[in-house]
């Protein structure tokens, strides 16, 4: 059968175990306005069986092993939309930004002209002839 949960000793002052004929006493619930929670942990019952225990526990090994694998696979790709490419996008674009205005401050020329020149400078346009 099924293992079960360890038992609390028992007191002296406890009233010894009944015999075969008899049912177990039920335990006494305290009559304060403890709550349900506290009266069933006062009295050593719990409310969650170990089936449902194991169940619960099994949902959380396939959760935990489908999430290390997610991570996994978003660790192992390299090319398309991942976290590490994007904010190795945008650091190049601040770095071609401060490069054109630097570039604006340094010369007088602005962006748009500063593309219209390099692409006179590589043949591609013919802007400035």
């Amino acid at each position: 059968g099924p293992p079960r949960r360890p038992t609390p000793p028992r007191q002296p002052s406890e009233s010894p175990q009944p015999s075969e004929d008899q049912p177990p006493p039920e335990p006494q619930r305290p009559t304060t306005g403890a709550g349900r929670g506290a009266s069933m942990v006062e009295a050593g019952v719990s409310g969650v069986s170990i089936d449902y225990q194991r169940k619960q526990a099994k949902a959380m090994i396939e959760y935990f092993r489908a999430r290390e694998f997610t991570e996994q696979v978003e660790k192992a790709q390299f090319f398309g939309w991942t976290k590490a490419n994007e904010i190795t996008n945008g650091r190049w674009v601040m770095f071609g930004f401060a490069v054109g205005l630097l570039t604006e401050y340094a010369t007088g020329v602005d962006f748009p002209h500063q593309f219209a020149l390099m692409g006179s400078y590589l043949g591609i346009t013919d802007f400035f002839e």
